[in-house]
């Protein structure tokens, strides 16, 4: 799937479109599993990911199946340079792990669909349609990606050797951040309170996640009970029969 070139307006919000793969019609359509898939990512309750509006089709004869993106402006990580980069990898991995908390394997990570944005937070976007579903994908993709940048920019630091490690062993994205954790590798002089006290919670983020997805679970099924025993409530009311005028 390619990208359009540049994001467009649509109804006064910037977008962005992805080609769907043949693979993710049947018959013409959108395939009942894609569309469930991708239903979900748009109902994500992760501020993490982009915000995904849908799937519209082009007129005919092309008739070609898209995906739309709320475009994020901001700038993709192949392009960032800063002297951060321990703080950047961990955020990229609580952002991954976070998704994967609520139920979504990403299955297309790379330097251009992770965007840091304009208030500075990693920001996922193109989530793959496919089905996706097993959480070492992204782990691998992820600990790919970023040993790849991290060698380019800083070969010979100790987070580039983490990464290498990691690699080879390879971790999943807990275990490397449990390893980010236990070793501590602040830069030079940054030992605010900030990073005090969100070390002091390392899962915070994939809980509040967890108990979000719960809880809109738990908010569906009872409106679906209510609904239910509202519906069983109500009187019958037999038809009335009318007497034929003579």
């Amino acid at each position: 799937m390619t990208a359009a070139s540049a994001p467009i307006t649509r109804g006064g919000r910037r977008v962005v479109l992805k080609r769907l793969d043949d693979d993710c019609l049947l018959d013409g359509q959108l395939h009942p599993s894609i569309k469930l898939r991708l239903e979900r990512v748009r109902e994500l309750p992760v501020r993490c990911v982009a915000n995904f509006i849908g799937v519209e089709r082009d007129a005919p004869p092309d008739g070609v199946a898209q995906m739309v993106w709320e475009y994020v402006p901001g700038t993709p990580l192949a392009e960032v340079d800063t002297f951060d980069w321990f703080k950047l990898v961990r955020e990229v991995v609580i952002a991954v792990e976070s998704l994967n908390v609520a139920g979504i394997v990403h299955g297309a990570i790379h330097e251009r669909n992770v965007i840091i944005d304009d208030a500075g937070e990693v920001r996922l976007t193109h989530v793959s349609p496919l089905l996706y579903a097993d959480p070492e994908q992204d782990a691998a993709d992820v600990i790919a990606m970023l040993e790849a940048l991290v060698a380019d920019r800083q070969p010979d630091s100790a987070l580039a050797a983490m990464l290498a490690e990691a690699a080879r062993e390879q971790l999943t994205l807990r275990q490397f951040y449990e390893r980010l954790h236990e070793v501590n590798i602040w830069p030079p002089g940054d030992d605010d309170a900030e990073h005090a006290e969100r070390e002091r919670h390392p899962r915070t983020r994939y809980v509040v996640a967890a108990v979000l997805v719960a809880l809109i679970g738990i908010a569906m099924t009872l409106a679906i009970y209510w609904r239910l025993t509202a519906a069983e409530s109500q009187p019958y009311a037999p038809p009335v029969v009318r007497n034929a005028e003579s």
